[in-house]
């Protein structure tokens, strides 16, 4: 979506599938550069959602450019993150 503010900067915004709105960039040039940076792969703008990328996605960028896969995975859901332990649920 291209959504022009009250101080005439536009935005450039992405809707994902469960219907949540995620910033991408300031302007279409900065939304193109990132196209460009992605090679334009399907579902390139999931990476800046709270879903992250689909692994489909997540596979082609090991292929093509593994810096960038470092720059679009979150820490959390990197090879050799330790997990968070699971929260204890309160005893009743």
């Amino acid at each position: 979506m291209y959504f022009q503010g009250r101080e005439s900067d536009p935005e450039v915004w992405f809707q994902d599938l469960s219907c949540a709105w995620s910033f991408l960039a300031r302007s279409f040039s900065d939304y193109f550069r990132l196209m460009l940076t992605h090679v334009g792969l399907p579902g390139w703008q999931h990476a800046f959602t709270p879903m992250g990328s689909h692994p489909s996605t997540l596979a082609w960028l090991r292929l093509i450019d593994v810096r960038r896969l470092a720059v679009d995975t979150p820490p959390s859901r990197q090879a050799g993150a330790v997990p968070e332990a699971p929260a204890k649920s309160p005893k009743r």
